[in-house]
């Protein structure tokens, strides 16, 4: 039984998947980055340790989102013959 779809099709498609996923992250960090930044400006003029200490959490957060980012950079560069 033989399929009408070639390597390259679902390489395509694979690669535009990853390009959303990519975007998701971004706008993950995003989001995270921002509400971090505002947790400690509350923190600070409220003098509340518990907006500082969640700011700090959603730093590990992050953080976290940053390297998977950064996975995701370094996974997409093509293969070279001297390291495969």
């Amino acid at each position: 039984m033989e399929s009408n779809h070639s390597k390259g099709a679902y390489s395509n498609h694979l690669f535009q998947f990853r390009l959303v996923e990519r975007r998701k992250l971004i706008l993950s960090l995003s989001i995270t980055m921002v509400v971090m930044i505002v947790e400690v400006l509350g923190g600070f003029i409220t003098n509340s340790i518990a907006l500082l200490s969640d700011a700090g959490h959603m730093f590990t957060h992050a953080f976290a989102i940053g390297i998977s980012l950064l996975a995701t950079t370094i996974a997409r560069k093509p293969p070279c013959h001297h390291k495969t």
